[in-house]
């Protein structure tokens, strides 16, 4: 999916579920756009981690968007980016949602890749 094709999407991460929802309004909320069971999450690392079980064909391109990360489940891999107003802001919480992710799947999934896990919570 190319950067052209980014819906934005509100995420929420309650008990072994990821949840993305269309909008944060209270009428968009009522039902998520999308679920992800981390229970059967492999791995979650950053798109451009050369140690990523799909290496990106980008890894030597320059201005790489260090805010996007993958979400692999058996047969298929979620794109995600942060989006903030500055790129600062958007980095940290690209790697407080990976860090968070992580170690909730790695709780949940007793088969998740440990190597991508930054630190235990």
């Amino acid at each position: 999916m190319g950067v052209a094709n980014w819906q934005r999407r509100f995420a929420v991460l309650e008990n072994n579920k990821f949840y993305l929802y269309e909008g944060d309004k209270t009428k968009e909320m009522e039902e998520a756009r999308k679920s992800i069971d981390l229970s059967k999450v492999q791995c979650v690392c950053f798109h451009y981690d050369e140690r990523a079980p799909v290496k990106s064909r980008k890894l030597a391109t320059q201005g790489i968007d260090q805010s996007r990360f993958d979400i692999y489940t058996i047969g298929r891999i979620y794109h995600v980016r942060s989006e903030e107003s500055d790129a600062r802001t958007q980095m940290k919480h690209a790697q407080d949602w990976v860090d968070i992710l992580q170690n909730a799947a790695a709780h949940y999934n007793p088969k998740y890749d440990r190597k991508f896990l930054s630190t235990d919570i």
